[in-house]
């Protein structure tokens, strides 16, 4: 079932497909797990989109290479550039492959699980930081008591000497 919103519909700011993805300003996905399914496509179109843009602004190559190597015509390469319409895999890994961009680049996308999956990394990180701060106070505690019995031995009304006149 075709998607009633092209994948510039779910970007955060649809006038600047492609800018999204190296921000991670993507917002929750969408419930319905089409339009999550949907949702998701639209961020590996916009990650793929950027790398592109990055490479047409380096001049790595240009739009007219891309529709050669690609075969397409400006109006398809443009509707795919701008989000206007969703891109199938097969024509994604085309125009990856006429950029010279791994698929691996733009499959790192952002979503909610992976933010989620952050976010309980970084409170482990953060408690065990805590943890290691608390054992670290105690070792501290264990050496100041220690230096202090020893200092203690060590003088002479401790031995039970006579202390000197």
């Amino acid at each position: 079932m075709a998607s009633k919103h092209p994948p510039r519909d779910y970007a955060p700011q649809p006038a600047r497909f492609g800018e999204h993805a190296a921000r991670r300003l993507w917002g929750p996905l969408p419930e319905d797990p089409m339009e999550r399914a949907r949702s998701r496509a639209a961020q590996v179109q916009d990650a793929a989109v950027g790398q592109i843009l990055a490479g047409l602004k380096a001049k790595r190559f240009t739009r007219k290479q891309l529709k050669d190597r690609t075969g397409w015509g400006s109006e398809r390469l443009s509707r795919y550039m701008t989000g206007q319409a969703p891109i199938q895999l097969d024509d994604l890994m085309l125009l990856l492959d006429a950029a010279g961009i791994p698929f691996a680049s733009v499959a790192w996308v952002s979503t909610e699980e992976q933010f989620r999956e952050r976010q309980r990394l970084t409170d482990i990180q953060g408690y065990l930081a805590g943890l290691q701060q608390q054992v670290s106070a105690q070792v501290a505690q264990v050496h100041r008591e220690r230096d202090q019995s020893l200092t203690s031995a060590s003088t002479p009304s401790a031995r039970g000497l006579p202390r000197g006149r």
